[in-house]
């Protein structure tokens, strides 16, 4: 789907399934936003040195929004996915990272607090953001709202292993543990039926995207090697 010799990453589709969102340092060498047009094109919807990345779209598809900063200091923007105009800034202050937009309108993130991570929630409306899953027992990063909005997946370290995790959108209740083991598992994200869901899973030096469901029970290898896996509408 992209053939550049820069490297491409974290693609997401639109809520439409007609464009795909992307992070890439084609073109200037900076890591910008692009999205890949319907027609084969590609449109440039960031033009700074900021380390843009990780895009998410908003529910209507009218939105997009995205992790802007150095490591240390990123911030959550967002943008019209049209042509990147009206931007703005939803967080300052920390290291923000891995915008999720949910169909409840609120924009779940991953903010690094020290040697961990905890999952954080926003309303790009108004509003300070407020955590959702904080540190202890791991933290949490890599949020995934699901289909409904009513649940968060994400990832959580403990013992230095990485394990998929689903949680009420409340954060605290409801609190379920997917995949056991060695796992080394994170980038979880809903089917759209809600029904199961896919994640990064453990391997070196190339890591498989594996599939589960939401409810628990087995996985499913579909990939020798691959990150970040987006799941179409």
């Amino acid at each position: 789907m992209t053939t550049d010799a820069q490297a491409d990453s974290y693609p997401a589709w639109s809520p439409d399934g007609t464009r795909i969102a992307f992070d890439s340092k084609r073109a200037t060498g900076e890591r910008n936003i692009w999205v890949l047009e319907a027609d084969g094109s590609y449109t440039p919807l960031t033009k700074d040195a900021l380390a843009d990345g990780y895009s998410t779209w908003s529910p209507d598809g009218k939105r997009i929004a995205w992790a802007a900063g150095p490591v240390g200091s990123r911030e959550i923007w967002v943008m019209d996915s049209a042509d990147g105009s009206h931007r703005k800034r939803l967080t300052s202050g920390s290291d923000d990272l891995l915008p999720a937009w949910g169909s409840n309108g609120l924009v779940a993130f991953e903010r690094k607090a020290g040697s961990s991570s905890e999952v954080w929630v926003v309303d790009p409306g108004g509003g300070a953001p407020t955590a959702r899953i904080r540190l202890g027992a791991g933290g949490g990063g890599d949020p995934a709202w699901s289909p409904d909005g009513k649940r968060l997946a994400f990832a959580r370290r403990v013992g230095g292993i990485d394990r998929i995790y689903v949680v009420n959108a409340d954060g605290h209740t409801g609190l379920r543990l997917l995949t056991n083991g060695a796992c080394k598992c994170t980038d979880p994200t809903w089917s759209p039926d809600g029904k199961q869901i896919a994640y990064s899973g453990p391997g070196e030096p190339t890591r498989p995207v594996l599939i589960i469901p939401a409810a628990g029970g087995s996985s499913r290898r579909l990939t020798i090697d691959g990150l970040a896996p987006g799941w179409d509408n």
